[in-house]
C-alpha cells in the first residue's frame, strides 16, 4: 500500500504553480491538475502520473495565466469592484420589490437604532465635557440609624475644608448649596421675578468645574457680595447686547440684598447634572462650622493618577478619626460614612436623597440598548431571509459565472458588494429618518437631543461601525451559501429542495417573532402598571387640589395669603404645608420612645402643616385626636404619626399603644408626644412602601394646598393668580395640580412605556414588512405545487391553511421561548415597585395571539393571491 507521500503530486511543482499562477485562476486550475494526477495514478501508475503532472504545470505557463504585478493587480481589483457595483445596481433596479422591502426594513431598523444610540451616547456623556472630569468626585455621606440606611447627596459644610486639609491628593475643593430653597426673588430695574437655580458657592468652584466665562474669569467670586450669572440670565437682566454694556460690577438685587456682578458664564449644556443660573460667593453667607446637617454639595478635584480605592480608604480613615464626626455619630446614635462618586457616574448611578436634579436610570439605558439591538437584529434578519429566498432566481446566473471561470471568493465579493450598495441606500434613508424622528423623540422623552450629535466624531465612528457590522453580518451567510452552489445543481434547479428545508431561515424567523413577543409582553405589563398607579387608592383625596409655591420672602405671610385665597369663590378650603409630591421625602433624625420606653434615634419622614391639612386631603385619624385650634400647646409639643410608624417603633405590641409616646427632634424638630395616629397614605412614591411618618403643626411654610369645588375652574385660577400677585409684590405664582404632581413622580416610567410602545410598533412594522417580502418569494417557489393541488380539488381555504401552517408553527416555537423570557424581565422591573400588578394568565395568551395575527396579516395578501391563481397559469409557471 502506497503512503500519502508517494501518491501526492510533486511539492516543488505545486509551489511553482502557486507562485506564477494568478490567484483568481489558481483554485480551479490546481484542482483540475490534481484530479488528473490521481486518475493517472490509478490507471498508469505513480511514476507516469508524476512526470505528466510536471509537464502539465509547465504547459500552463502562459501569459494570460501568469500573476500580474501589484500595480496591475490593484487596477484589476478596482475594475472588478466597479463591475460588482454596476451588476449590483442593475440587479437591485431589476428587483424593485426586493429594493423597496429591504430598503424600508433596513432604514426603519437602522434609523431607530441610530436614534436610540444617540440618546444612550448623550446619557453616557453627562458631565464629561468638564476638563479633568475623570479626576473629579462628589463627596457624599450616609447614615445608619436603627438599621435604617440613608444616603445623602450633600454633606455637612464643615467636612469639605477638613478633608481638603487631611488628604494631600486633593488639588481643589468646592461647596455650593441652594440659596433659600430653589426659588428666589430677583429685583432689577423695576422688574421682579422668581428665579430657580441660585446657589451659594465657594470661590474655588471654577477650579473644580470648568465653566466657560464670557465675561470675567475664575476669580469672579473672591470678593464680598459677588455673583456670577449664566448667559440666559444676563440676557434676561441686561438684554441681548449685555456684552456691549458695562455690566460687570452692576448690582443685582436678590431677596432684598445687592450682589455685584463678577462674571457671566455660558449656559451649561443639557448633559450636565448641575445647572445653576446664578452663583453667589459663599463667603459671608455659607456656614463653615456645621457638622450635623447635610446641605452643602461638595466636589473635589484630585491629582491625575490618584487611585479611587486609595482615596476612599483615606476618607474612611479620616471619618473614623475625626472628633467632630464622632460626636455627631454619638449624638444621633448613627454610623456615619463618607464616600466619593465619580463625576461622570452621578447622572446614571446616583439615587441619593436631595439630588441636584432628576437623574437618569442605568436600567433604562440597558433596556433601550436592547431595543436598539432588536431593531438591528430584526432588520438584519429581514435582509438575510429575503436575500436567501431571492437567490433562487439567481441560481442559473451563479452556475454560468462558475462555468465561465468565476471562483468562490469572486461570487462572495459580488453578493457582498450588492449588500453594500443596499446598505448605503438604507443608511442614507436612515439618517433622514433619524433627523425626522428627533423632534418627536424629544417631545416623547422630554429631552434635548439634536442632530449636531452627528458632528461628534466618536458617535459617528460608533454609528458607522454599527452600519458596517450590520452589512457584513446580514450579507455574510447569503454570500457564503450562494458561493457554494455547484454549476450542475444550479442548471438542474436542484437547490430548491435544499432551500425548502431552510433551517437557518426558520431559526432567524423564530428569533424575529420572539423579539416581537418580548416587546409585546413588556409594553402590556408596563402599560398595566401605569394604569394601576393612576387608579390605585392612595389613602387621600387628590382631585381638584391646587398647589401654590410661596416665595421664601413671603413665607412669613402664609396665614394672610391663606385667608385671602380662602375668601375667593370656587375655593372650598386652604392649608399650609412644607411638602408636595414629586420631591424627595423629607427625611430627618429624631429620638423616638420605643416599646420598652427607651429613647432611641430613628431616621423618619416628617411633615409640617396647619390645622386644615388632614381634613383637606381626607386623611383619617384612627386613634387619638387631630391638631386642635384651641390648644396652643399643639404647636410646641404635639405629634401625629401614621400606622407605619406605630409598627416600626413597636408601639402596636404594647398595651400602652402610641398615644403619649415621646419624640425629640434632633435638628429642626421639637420635643413632644404623640397625640394621634393617622391612617397610612401614599404621600410619596408607590415604588416604596409607606414610610414611618411624623407630623408637626405650623402655620408658616412654603406650600399652599387649595381645594377647589371643580366648577368654573378657569375663573377661579385667574382670581387666585391675581390675589397671589397682590400678596407677592406682583410676582406670578407657580401653580401645580396635585394629581399632576403625583403623575410626575412616575414620569420616567411613563416615558419608558411610550418608548417601548413606539419600539414595538416599529418592530411590528419591520417584521410584517419582512414576512410580506419573504412570503412573496416563497409562494412563487410553490406555484406549480399550488396548481397541482387545485387541479386535484383543493379549495382556497385548504391552500391558505397549507401555506400558513409553517408560519404559525414558527410563532408557537418563538412564543415558547419569548413568554418565559418576557415574564422574567417584567418581573425584575416590577420588583422596583412596592405596589404593582400581578402577572395574570392572560398575559401568557395575548402575545402568541398578537404575533400570530401579525404573521397572518403580513402574508395574507400573498397567500390569497397564490391560492386564487388559475391552475393553468400555475402549471405553465416553469
Amino acid at each position: 500500500m502506497r503512503t500519502v507521500k508517494q501518491t501526492s503530486p510533486p511539492k516543488w511543482a505545486d509551489k511553482f504553480l502557486e507562485w506564477y499562477c494568478a490567484p483568481q485562476l489558481l483554485e480551479d486550475l490546481q484542482g483540475d491538475l490534481h484530479q488528473r494526477f490521481y486518475e493517472h495514478v490509478n490507471t498508469k501508475g505513480y511514476r507516469y502520473a508524476r512526470w505528466r503532472f510536471l509537464l502539465d504545470v509547465f504547459a500552463f505557463l502562459r501569459p494570460y495565466i501568469i500573476r500580474r504585478s501589484g500595480k496591475t493587480s490593484g487596477s484589476r481589483r478596482l475594475n472588478l469592484f466597479k463591475h460588482y457595483v454596476k451588476v449590483g445596481v442593475r440587479n437591485i433596479r431589476r428587483e424593485k420589490k426586493y429594493l423597496v422591502v429591504n430598503a424600508m426594513g433596513l432604514a426603519a431598523g437602522t434609523g431607530c437604532a441610530l436614534l436610540l444610540s444617540a440618546y444612550i451616547f448623550s446619557e453616557l456623556s453627562f458631565d464629561r465635557h468638564f476638563k479633568n472630569s475623570e479626576n473629579i468626585y462628589r463627596v457624599s455621606c450616609s447614615t445608619l440609624i436603627d438599621n435604617s440606611h440613608t444616603d445623602f447627596a450633600p454633606l455637612p459644610p464643615a467636612i469639605g475644608p477638613a478633608i481638603m486639609e487631611a488628604i494631600p491628593e486633593i488639588d481643589a475643593m468646592a461647596r455650593f448649596m441652594f440659596l433659600n430653597g430653589n426659588n428666589v426673588r430677583i429685583n432689577h430695574m423695576g422688574d421682579t421675578f422668581q428665579q430657580s437655580g441660585v446657589f451659594l458657592a465657594d470661590s474655588t468652584l471654577f477650579n473644580v468645574l470648568s465653566f466657560r466665562f464670557i465675561l470675567g474669569d475664575r476669580t469672579a467670586l473672591r470678593g464680598p457680595d459677588r455673583i456670577v450669572i449664566t448667559e440666559s440670565l444676563a440676557r434676561k437682566l441686561f438684554g441681548a447686547d449685555y456684552k456691549d454694556t458695562k455690566v460687570l460690577e452692576s448690582p443685582i438685587n436678590i431677596e432684598n440684598h445687592d450682589f455685584f456682578l463678577g462674571g457671566v458664564i455660558e449656559d451649561v449644556p443639557f448633559n450636565t447634572h448641575f445647572k445653576p443660573s446664578a452663583l453667589i460667593g459663599w463667603h459671608g453667607y455659607g456656614d463653615d462650622n456645621t457638622w450635623n446637617d447635610s446641605h452643602a454639595y461638595t466636589y473635589i478635584s484630585v491629582q491625575p493618577g490618584t487611585d479611587s480605592r486609595d482615596l476612599q480608604q483615606k476618607l474612611d480613615k479620616f471619618t473614623s478619626g475625626n472628633e467632630n464626626i464622632r460626636k455627631v455619630a454619638e449624638e444621633f446614635g448613627a454610623k456615619v460614612s463618607i464616600y466619593i462618586d465619580p463625576l461622570s457616574s452621578l447622572h446614571l448611578n446616583s439615587t441619593k436623597m436631595y439630588e441636584l436634579s432628576a437623574n437618569g436610570n442605568m436600567n433604562y439605558i440597558y433596556a433601550l440598548g436592547f431595543v436598539a439591538l432588536f431593531f438591528l437584529l430584526s432588520s438584519g434578519i429581514n435582509y438575510t431571509n429575503i436575500a436567501i429566498a431571492s437567490s433562487l432566481y439567481r441560481a442559473k446566473e451563479i452556475g454560468v459565472r462558475k462555468t465561465m471561470g468565476a471562483v468562490r471568493r469572486e461570487i462572495q465579493r459580488q453578493f457582498l458588494t450588492e449588500s453594500g450598495v443596499m446598505i448605503v441606500i438604507a443608511a442614507v434613508l436612515s439618517v433622514g429618518l433619524f433627523y425626522l424622528l428627533i423632534p418627536y423623540f424629544n417631545s416623547l422623552m422630554n429631552y434635548q437631543l439634536t442632530g449636531d450629535i452627528l458632528l461628534n466624531i466618536d458617535f459617528v465612528l460608533v454609528a458607522a461601525s454599527i452600519i458596517v457590522l450590520l452589512c457584513v453580518v446580514s450579507s455574510a451567510y447569503p454570500a457564503l451559501y450562494l458561493s457554494l452552489l455547484q454549476p450542475v445543481d444550479a442548471f438542474k434547479n436542484n437547490i430548491t429542495k435544499g432551500m425548502q428545508k431552510a433551517g437557518f431561515r426558520k431559526a432567524l424567523l423564530i428569533v424575529q417573532f420572539a423579539i416581537s413577543a418580548i416587546m409585546i409582553i413588556s409594553v402590556i405589563a408596563v402599560s398595566q402598571q401605569m394604569k394601576f398607579i393612576q387608579n390605585k387608592s392612595l389613602g387621600f383625596d387628590k382631585d381638584n387640589i391646587l398647589l401654590i409655591n410661596i416665595p421664601d420672602a413671603f413665607v412669613r405671610n402664609a396665614p394672610a395669603v391663606k385667608e385671602k385665597i380662602s375668601s375667593l369663590p370656587g375655593v372650598r378650603s386652604v392649608s399650609v404645608c412644607g411638602y408636595y409630591p414629586g420631591l424627595s421625602s423629607m427625611i430627618d433624625e429624631h429620638r423616638v420612645e420605643r416599646e420598652n420606653g427607651e429613647m432611641k434615634a430613628a431616621t423618619v419622614a416628617r411633615l409640617f402643616f396647619d390645622h386644615d391639612y388632614i381634613q383637606l386631603l381626607g386623611l383619617k385619624v384612627i386613634e387619638g385626636r387631630n391638631f386642635e385650634r384651641e390648644r396652643q400647646s399643639d404647636y410646641k409639643n404635639a405629634y401625629l404619626v401614621n400606622k407605619a410608624a406605630v409598627k416600626a417603633f413597636g408601639w402596636d405590641k404594647s398595651k400602652a399603644g402610641a398615644i403619649g409616646r415621646r419624640i425629640e427632634g434632633m435638628n429642626y424638630g421639637k420635643d413632644g408626644e404623640v397625640i394621634g395616629v393617622v391612617e397610612d397614605a401614599n404621600l410619596f412614591s408607590l415604588k416604596h412602601k409607606v414610610e414611618p411618618l411624623i407630623m408637626n403643626l405650623t402655620d408658616y411654610d412654603g406650600q399652599l394646598y387649595v381645594k377647589l369645588d371643580g366648577t368654573e375652574t378657569r375663573q377661579t385660577l385667574s382670581a387666585i393668580e391675581q390675589a397671589c400677585k397682590q400678596m407677592f409684590d406682583n410676582v406670578a405664582p407657580e401653580f401645580h395640580f396635585l394629581d399632576e404632581r403625583l403623575d410626575k413622580m412616575y414620569e420616567s416610567d411613563q416615558r419608558m412605556n411610550k418608548a417601548l410602545m413606539g419600539g414595538a410598533y416599529v418592530l411590528a412594522f419591520i417584521s410584517c414588512l419582512g414576512l410580506f417580502g419573504l412570503s412573496a418569494f416563497m409562494i412563487s417557489q410553490r406555484t406549480k405545487e399550488i396548481g397541482v393541488r387545485k387541479t386535484f380539488g383543493a379549495s382556497v381555504a385548504d391552500i391558505v391553511m397549507l401555506l400558513s401552517k409553517d408560519y404559525l408553527l414558527l410563532v408557537v416555537i418563538a412564543n415558547a421561548v419569548a413568554v418565559p423570557t418576557g415574564f422574567y424581565l417584567v418581573k425584575q422591573w416590577l420588583a422596583g415597585y412596592a405596589y404593582h400588578i400581578n402577572l395574570s394568565v392572560w398575559l401568557l395568551l395575548l402575545p402568541p395571539l398578537i404575533t400570530a395575527a401579525l404573521a397572518l396579516l403580513s402574508v395574507s395578501y400573498q397567500l390569497l393571491k397564490g391560492s386564487r391563481m388559475n391552475p393553468i397559469h400555475s402549471l405553465r409557471y416553469e
